[in-house]
């Protein structure tokens, strides 16, 4: 008999699947750079996407990061810095989605702190790999 069909990367099929992708546009969010914006009202309960990323533990992030480490720094200072990217799964691992070849349109959605729109949800069935929706 052929062999079973090999199963796609979590990574791979993250990247190659788009959620709302198709109705979103990339554009500039005024001072806070990119962001993404969708061209429809979105109902309750839409899926919009995965979230992905190069995985980090806190070791690894702050080697990456080091104004992360720097009491001073402010937030814009750690935005400015490459920060702006990253989502915490837990106080060890955070998802990095810096690097665009490693990441996904949604590294672009932003949300407001005083009246968000969007919940995330942290998949983790397999805890080497979460995965954010």
């Amino acid at each position: 008999p052929p062999p079973p069909p090999l199963r796609e990367p979590r990574w791979l099929r993250a990247l190659r699947s788009p959620g709302i992708a198709f109705f979103v546009d990339i554009r500039k969010a005024g001072d806070k750079g990119k962001g993404a914006f969708t061209r429809i009202n979105l109902p309750t309960g839409t899926f919009v996407g995965w979230y992905h990323g190069e995985y980090l533990s806190f070791d690894d992030l702050q080697r990456r990061y080091p104004i992360l480490n720097d009491p001073k720094a402010t937030r814009a200072d750690t935005l400015q810095n490459g920060c702006a990217y990253l989502f915490a799964l837990d106080d060890n691992m955070y998802v990095d989605s810096a690097n665009p070849r490693k990441s996904n349109w949604a590294r672009y959605i932003n949300h407001s702190r005083r009246n968000p729109n969007l919940i995330s949800y942290v998949d983790e069935s397999d805890p080497e790999a979460p995965m954010i929706y």
